[in-house]
C-alpha cells in the first residue's frame, strides 16, 4: 500500500509503540503508554512524500537532541531547545524545527557553533513556518559533508568578533529555502549552492 501512494501527499507508514503497560502488554511491560507518544507523532510531521517506513517509537523517547543526531535520520523538535555543547554531525540527519527555537551555545571558549558537520549531511527545515536556529555566535560549521537549509531561519547575533550563520571550510552548503538574518555567511572552501527566487 505504501508503494501505491509513494510521491503523493498521502503517507502510509507503520509505527511500533514498543512494549507498553496496556491491556495487551500487561502490567510488567517496561514502558508507560505515554512514553510512545514522541515516536508515534513523528509520522504526522514527516512531509517528504515517502511511504513504507517502519518507525520504532521507543527510539524517539526521552532522547536529547544530541542523542537523536548521533542516531541520525529524521529528528523533530517538540519544544524549544538550547544547545550547551556544539553538536557534531557525522551521519545523515534531517532536523525539523517544527516551529520551535533552537538556541546555539556560546561558552566563551570552544563551544560556539550549534552544529559542526564533519563527514555527515545535515538538513535543516521547518514544517511549521516559525522555527529558527538562533546562533549566539555561529550557527553551522561545515568541515566536510554537507549542510542544506530547506526552510526556517538562521538568526545570528552580532558582537565584536562573531555573528556568522554558516561557516563553510570544506563541505557543501546548499540553500534551497529559508532565510539568514542578523549575520553573515562565510565560505573559506568547498561549495556554496543557492536556489534564488523572486523577480528581476
Amino acid at each position: 500500500l505504501g508503494m501505491k501512494y509513494e510521491g503523493t501527499d498521502v503517507l502510509i507508514n507503520l509505527t511500533d509503540p514498543g512494549w507498553c503497560r496496556t491491556d495487551l502488554g500487561g502490567q510488567h511491560a517496561p514502558n508507560a503508554p505515554e512514553s510512545a507518544i514522541p515516536g508515534i507523532v513523528v509520522g504526522a510531521f514527516v512531509d517528504d512524500k515517502k511511504s513504507g517506513r517502519y518507525l520504532n517509537a521507543p527510539h524517539f523517547t526521552g532522547m536529547t537532541l544530541e542523542e537523536a543526531v548521533a542516531v541520525g535520520g529524521e529528528v523533530i523538535l517538540l519544544t524549544d531547545y538550547e544547545v550547551a555543547v556544539s553538536i557534531k554531525v557525522a551521519n545523515t540527519v534531517e532536523l525539523d524545527l517544527n516551529g520551535n527555537t533552537l538556541t546555539g551555545p556560546d561558552d566563551g571558549q570552544a563551544n560556539w557553533y550549534a552544529f559542526i558537520v564533519d563527514g555527515g549531511d545535515l538538513t535543516l527545515k521547518d514544517t511549521d513556518g516559525s522555527g529558527q536556529l538562533y546562533a549566539k555566535c555561529y550557527g553551522v560549521e561545515t568541515k566536510s559533508g554537507s549542510f542544506t537549509l530547506k526552510s526556517g531561519s538562521i538568526v545570528a547575533t552580532k558582537n565584536e568578533t562573531v555573528g556568522t550563520a554558516i561557516v563553510n571550510y570544506g563541505g557543501t552548503v546548499s540553500m534551497e529555502g529559508g532565510s539568514i538574518s542578523g549575520a553573515t555567511l562565510s565560505v573559506s572552501g568547498g561549495t556554496l549552492a543557492a536556489t534564488l527566487s523572486g523577480s528581476n
